[in-house]
């Protein structure tokens, strides 16, 4: 059972990539759809879990918009070196 963190958007991104550990990426692309949620983390936990479910492209996409809203210049080498290993 998962543990109620609130309805932060933080709280529904970790919701959703616990969801996805222990269901799979199909449960995390699902639960990440019903959320309200905007920037690059949302579009960079959707494209990891495209990339376990074998769309690369679709995964590509997500990382490269992910890329545009990042500020964290860290965070947009690691989103870009994701997308590039695709």
């Amino acid at each position: 059972m998962l543990l109620d963190l609130g309805a932060g958007p933080s709280a529904q991104l970790a919701r959703a990539i616990a969801i996805a550990e222990a269901d799979g990426p199909a449960a995390g692309l699902d639960a990440l759809a019903g959320l309200a949620m905007s920037g690059h983390r949302p579009l960079a936990a959707r494209a990891e879990f495209l990339t376990r479910l074998g769309d690369h492209e679709g995964a590509r996409a997500a990382f490269n918009e992910a890329i545009v809203l990042c500020h964290n210049e860290i965070e947009r080498r690691h989103l870009s070196a994701r997308a590039g290993a695709l």
